[in-house]
C-alpha cells in the first residue's frame, strides 16, 4: 500500500475545490505474479506492443482532497496518521483477502486532462471491506480533529 501526494490546483471535473489543493491518494500495489502476467499480455495487445506509460498495477482505495490553506492541514502529513492508515487496511483488507472480480469489456478513461489513462476497472467480490476501510480513516481524521482544537 502506498500513499501519494499531489500538489496542484483543482481544476475541471466538479469544480474547484480549494485554491491551495492537494491531492491525497491510497493505492494498493498488485504484486501477484499471476494477474500481472495476465495484465501484461492484454496491455501487449491493446498496446501493439508498445509499453505502457506507467507500469504500476495498483488499486486507489482512496483519494480525497487536502485544503492546504486550512490550519489542520499538517494532521494528514503526520507518521503516526499514515501508521493508523496501515492500520485500518491491516484489520479491513489485507486479513480479509480482498479479492477482485473480472467484468469482461469494462473499462474506464481516468485521470485530468492532459494525463488521461486507460484503466481496467474490476469490482470487488467483498465491497464492504473497502467501504470499512475508508470508514475508519474518516472516523478517525473526525475524532483526531476534534481533539486539536
Amino acid at each position: 500500500m502506498q500513499s501519494i501526494k499531489n500538489n496542484n490546483i483543482q481544476i475541471g471535473g466538479a469544480g474547484s475545490f480549494f485554491k491551495n489543493n492537494t491531492k491525497f491518494f491510497i493505492m494498493a500495489n498488485v504484486s501477484n505474479q499471476n494477474i500481472l502476467t495476465e495484465i501484461d499480455k492484454r496491455r501487449k495487445l491493446l498496446l501493439l506492443g508498445n509499453s505502457p506509460v506507467h507500469n504500476d498495477v495498483h488499486l486507489t482505495l482512496l483519494q480525497f482532497n487536502i485544503n492546504q490553506d486550512h490550519p489542520d492541514a499538517e494532521f494528514f502529513y503526520d507518521p503516526v496518521f499514515h501508521r493508523r492508515i496501515w492500520d485500518f487496511y491491516d484489520g479491513a483488507i489485507r486479513q480479509n483477502n480482498l479479492t477482485l472480480k473480472y467484468i469482461r469489456g469494462f473499462y474506464d478513461l481516468l485521470g485530468l486532462s492532459e494525463k488521461k489513462f486507460f484503466a481496467k476497472i474490476y469490482q470487488p467480490d467483498q465491497p464492504d471491506l473497502i467501504t470499512d476501510f475508508r470508514k475508519a480513516i474518516y472516523k478517525y481524521i473526525e475524532s483526531e480533529l476534534v481533539n486539536i482544537k
